[in-house]
């Protein structure tokens, strides 16, 4: 049985945003009577700037969730105005930086790098989505034409 506890709070001094949040989880595997905990702590700041032609997120959240049972998710902004949500689990931080530009009036480039760290890790992902080491960096680059 699986317990979350969530705190979301977030100020707006134009133009800028901070949004805060952090979460407490309490899982018990009741055929095994072991009990686990997690937890996960974010801030975030986002800025318009040159009358909502630029657009700045930055993120940092840090996480400490040893079982799989106890992931943690913050959904993120991604390119385009999409969100993403990555399970956050084991002890470490993910961090992301995205930037919108308003090239023209119907052209928009998004750029997006983020990375997740786990302190003692020596791989994250299964798969082919597995990364050796215990950073995975990424990097997005979204051009948008409308017509």
């Amino acid at each position: 049985m699986k317990y979350s506890f969530r705190y979301t709070t977030s100020i707006v001094l134009h133009p800028f945003k901070i949004k805060s949040a952090a979460e407490l989880n309490y899982y018990s595997k009741k055929r095994e009577g072991e009990n686990s905990y997690g937890f996960a702590i974010m801030s975030e700041a986002s800025c318009k700037l040159l009358i909502d032609r630029m657009t700045f997120v930055a993120r940092l959240s840090l996480f400490n969730a040893e079982e799989w049972d106890n992931r943690v998710y913050f959904a993120e902004s991604d390119p385009q105005g999409g969100a993403f949500s990555q399970p956050l689990n084991g002890y470490g931080y993910r961090t992301y930086l995205l930037s919108r530009y308003k090239l023209a009036k119907n052209i928009d480039l998004w750029i997006k790098y983020s990375r997740t760290h786990r302190f003692g890790e020596d791989k994250i992902g299964e798969g082919p989505e597995q990364t050796l080491g215990p950073s995975r960096d990424e990097l997005k680059l979204q051009l948008k034409l409308m017509f």
